[in-house]
C-alpha cells in the first residue's frame, strides 16, 4: 500500500469512530487525476452534528474551517483535506428533488461568483470511490444517478433560458461594466445549458476548456 493510500485509510478509520457515519466516499480531482494535493471526502451521517465534533476534536492541532456544507483542513501532512457533510435525509431530500427537477436554481456561496450548481453534487457521487457504506447506501446514490432524469434536464434547459432572455434584455441598458459582469453570466449559462442538452452532470469550472473539448461540448 502506497504512503498516500496508507493515510486515506487512517482516516477513514478515524471517521469511523462515529457509528453514526452511513458512507465515507473520495470526490473531487483526485479521482481524475490522483492529485493528492486537494483531497475530498464525501461523508453522509444520520447524525452530522455528532460527525462535526468528532472531525473537529481529532484535527484540532491543524488549521480547521468552515466552509458551507464541508469543514477544511489545511496543512495536514502538507495537504489540504477537505469532509462534505450531509446529513442522510438531507441527502436523500436533495436528490429526490433535483432529479424531479426541482430546486435546481445556482447557489451563491463566498468561493463561488457565478453560484453553486446542484449538478456538480451528482457528478461527484456518480464518480465517487467508495471507502465505505453500511447496507449499499453509497452505491445506491451511484445507482440512482446513473441515468440523467429527463425532469431534470428540461427543469435546467428552462431555468437557463429564463435566465438568459432576461439577461440578454439588461445587458442593452447596461453600463460597460455591467455589460461585463452580465456577459459573464450569460456564458456560464450557456454552458450550464449545454451539459444539460448533452446529459452530461457539470463538474465546476476548473479547466473548463478541456473538460468542455474532451466532452466535445459546444456552448455557443
Amino acid at each position: 500500500m502506497s504512503n498516500q493510500n496508507k493515510k486515506i485509510d487512517e482516516i477513514v478509520k478515524l471517521l469511523l469512530h462515529d457509528d453514526n457515519i452511513i458512507g465515507i466516499s473520495l470526490v473531487g480531482s483526485f479521482i481524475k487525476y490522483n492529485d493528492y494535493n486537494d483531497l475530498d471526502f464525501l461523508v453522509v451521517s444520520t447524525k452530522k452534528n455528532v460527525t462535526i465534533n468528532l472531525i473537529k476534536d481529532n484535527f484540532r492541532l491543524y488549521d480547521v474551517g468552515f466552509n458551507d456544507d464541508s469543514i477544511r483542513v489545511k496543512n495536514y501532512m502538507n495537504k489540504e483535506i477537505g469532509f462534505g457533510l450531509y446529513d442522510k435525509k438531507n441527502m436523500d431530500d436533495r436528490l429526490c428533488n433535483y432529479l424531479n427537477g426541482k430546486n435546481l436554481d445556482p447557489i451563491y456561496k463566498n468561493w463561488n461568483i457565478v453560484g453553486w450548481l446542484p449538478e456538480c453534487l451528482l457528478y461527484d457521487i456518480l464518480n465517487m470511490q467508495i471507502l465505505f457504506e453500511n447496507d449499499m447506501y453509497m452505491t445506491n446514490l451511484k445507482q440512482l444517478v446513473s441515468i440523467y432524469s429527463p425532469k431534470m434536464k428540461s427543469s435546467i434547459i428552462r431555468i437557463c433560458d429564463e435566465k438568459l432572455d432576461n439577461l440578454c434584455s439588461r445587458k442593452n441598458k447596461a453600463n460597460k461594466i455591467e455589460k461585463k459582469i452580465i456577459e459573464s453570466e450569460i456564458l456560464s449559462l450557456k454552458i450550464r445549458k449545454a451539459f444539460a442538452k448533452n446529459e452530461m452532470y457539470f463538474r465546476g469550472y476548473k479547466n473548463i476548456d478541456n473538460t468542455l473539448k474532451e466532452m466535445g461540448v459546444k456552448y455557443e
